[in-house]
């Protein structure tokens, strides 16, 4: 019974304090609801088996309703469920934010998902957000695919949807200037030209991880 009760109020008591015993611990996770934002569950929830029963969860739906990812495997993510669902979720948030007002909220979910981001492969970038708010809460990043603008848009086609302006450029050098784990980095599909090349290589030269 006191299980039961611990897992209907988790949301109430995420961190679980004084509860000691991992046995305890993996039994209240296992009630636990599925259906908990990362906001809840990622600094307080380390049980692979709770994070590979949220990838293999029926897509997010027209409801909204959070829900897992097509072929989200693990071994695409360091090995880790955890990490995995973690970063699929970062991704179709940033590839479906759209306006500055929802950007507190994207703040909070970065924030707690802070340390399980390591590889994020975002297709789209509609918004055209300040990726400096990327860097400054995700400092584990080190491997990063980004495209600007669209995709699917089917016959809504515009050219100023498609690829990096010259602001996504000066705030992205910044950013490549000041990252201290960036590895990896792909910009496919961003249409960029001589005028963005000679503004992104100025943070390129001044990074020292990117190999």
């Amino acid at each position: 019974m006191s299980l039961k009760v611990c897992a209907k109020n988790f949301h109430l008591y995420p961190e679980l304090e004084g509860v000691t015993d991992e046995n305890v611990l993996k039994s209240i996770i296992k009630l636990i609801d599925n259906k908990y934002p990362i906001t809840t569950t990622a600094r307080n929830v380390d049980f692979e088996f709770y994070w590979e029963k949220k990838c293999k969860d029926k897509p997010t739906d027209k409801t909204g309703e959070i829900g897992g990812f097509h072929n989200c495997k693990k071994e695409d993510h360091g090995g880790s469920y955890k990490q995995a669902y973690i970063e699929r979720r970062i991704q179709e948030l940033l590839e479906s934010h759209k306006d500055e007002a929802s950007v507190p909220e994207l703040r909070k979910e970065l924030e707690s998902a802070r340390y399980e981001v390591f590889c994020l492969k975002i297709g789209q970038l509609l918004s055209h957000l300040d990726m400096s708010i990327v860097f400054e809460l995700l400092p584990n990043l080190s491997n990063l695919t980004l495209t600007y603008g669209a995709k699917h848009v089917g016959m809504e086609y515009e050219r100023p949807l498609f690829g990096m302006k010259m602001s996504d450029a000066k705030i992205f050098s910044e950013c490549l200037k000041a990252s201290q784990s960036l590895c990896y980095l792909s910009l496919p599909g961003n249409l960029i030209d001589d005028d963005l090349i000679s503004i992104l290589i100025k943070g390129l030269v001044l990074n020292k991880t990117i190999s």
